[in-house]
């Protein structure tokens, strides 16, 4: 999921492309659900990475949870290095309320949950 500005977006595995799920600012509710991390609320645009679960157990069984936490964390890798790239700076966050985040999203926090946050911006 993204939240860029004051739009939430899916990204839609099947069709490749974003969908908006919400519109409206939630720039401080989201700093707020990250334990009052102001720059959540100046970041141009934020990456929240989730995981459907089931999607890795019906292959991996009970390693599934770890390979999902790995994946994120390459995800993250990546992104941070074609932002750099690009000029940009990034910040990757594990510091939030699940649940307050999970709620935002619309997403169970059982069989899909959020995991890890990236944020994006400009250098100062």
């Amino acid at each position: 999921m993204s939240i860029i500005g004051t739009r939430v977006y899916h990204y839609n595995i099947q069709d490749y492309g974003l969908e908006q799920i919400k519109e409206g600012d939630y720039s401080v509710f989201f700093a707020k659900a990250a334990i009052n991390q102001e720059m959540i609320a100046l970041a141009p645009i934020s990456f929240v990475w989730s995981a459907i679960f089931q999607r890795s157990k019906w292959k991996y069984q009970q390693r599934a949870y770890r390979y999902c936490y790995l994946d994120v964390g390459h995800i993250a890798a990546h992104l941070s290095l074609a932002a750099i790239e690009l000029g940009l700076e990034t910040c990757q966050i594990v510091a939030f309320y699940d649940n307050k985040i999970n709620d935002l999203l619309n997403v169970d926090g059982k069989e899909d949950s959020v995991l890890y946050l990236s944020l994006v911006g400009f250098p100062k």
